[in-house]
């Protein structure tokens, strides 16, 4: 997770927002169930307030889904976080969030956890599901750890899981599943960042610096601050998904991915160097 805290608020801007035209959509989500498979959530922010309709922890089974890294704390905020108006940062604020915590403190995350996230958060009602977390493919067919999954949540469910491609160049699990939406990074420049494959993603999205919640601590009491990477970039996607299901909400999860990749713009994608 690449982040930057700011003591002063107004330094930092939802950038995000205008290359997604997200303002433009009469649509901010409202109706829409997005799941979020992280680290948790810090349930005092203000910008989180009344939008986490259900939570469960799947590391520690019977404990509050509490965040203790701020990962999925600020992957939520980029979806939802805050309200309407100038002061907006987040893709889709009217969206509601399941948050299923699968990622211990040390973002480690067993795959039958994960599993056990995706069909909870499913029938939780969830459309759309955001991953930002990944790890080297293992051995053999390289999605194979997540390639039926992904495909019965998909073809069989109707739900989009939309993963970050990983920050190591080479595209990591569960985004390399044939039927996982995988986000690489873009900067402000709209060049994909270093460290964010190039090869085998199907989306990139801003990822540099992007205004969220933060988790407060002793010595950095900020509750927003940058958050980089394609961790960011993720939900971005997952949040523009949610605009476009309130617009339609009878698409499946193959409309809904081909609706959310007709959004899209080419780039003569550069890695910053």
């Amino acid at each position: 997770m690449g982040s930057v805290p700011f003591g002063n608020e107004t330094r930092l801007e939802p950038w995000g927002l205008d290359v997604l035209r997200a303002r433009q959509y009469k649509a901010a989500g409202k109706g829409v169930r997005i799941g979020v498979l992280d680290s948790g959530w810090y349930r005092d922010h203000p910008g989180l307030e009344n939008k986490v309709v259900a939570e469960r922890n799947f590391v520690d089974p019977g404990s509050p889904a509490d965040d203790f890294t701020g990962h999925g704390t600020a992957v939520a905020g980029i979806m939802c976080g805050g309200g309407h108006g100038e002061s907006r940062f987040s893709v889709a604020p009217d969206a509601e969030l399941v948050v299923a915590k699968v990622l211990t403190s040390n973002a480690i995350r067993r795959l039958e956890d994960v599993e056990a996230a995706i069909e909870w958060a499913i029938d939780q009602g969830c459309r759309i599901l955001n991953c930002s977390f990944g790890r080297a493919a293992t051995a053999g067919p390289p999605e194979w750890n997540y390639r039926e999954i992904a495909r019965k949540a998909l073809h069989d469910r109707g739900v989009l899981i939309v993963a970050a491609a990983g920050n190591t160049t080479m595209l990591e699990e569960p985004a390399c599943a044939e039927a996982v939406m995988a986000v690489g990074a873009l900067d402000r420049q709209l060049r994909l960042m270093r460290g964010s494959p190039r090869h085998g993603i199907d989306l990139a999205a801003p990822g540099h610096l992007c205004k969220t919640c933060k988790v407060p601590s002793e010595g950095a009491p900020e509750l927003y601050f940058g958050f980089s990477h394609t961790s960011a970039a993720a939900p971005h996607i997952a949040g523009l998904a949610a605009l476009l299901l309130q617009e339609d909400p009878s698409m499946n999860g193959v409309a809904l991915w081909a609706k959310v990749w007709q959004t899209a713009h080419r780039l003569g994608l550069v890695e910053v160097a």
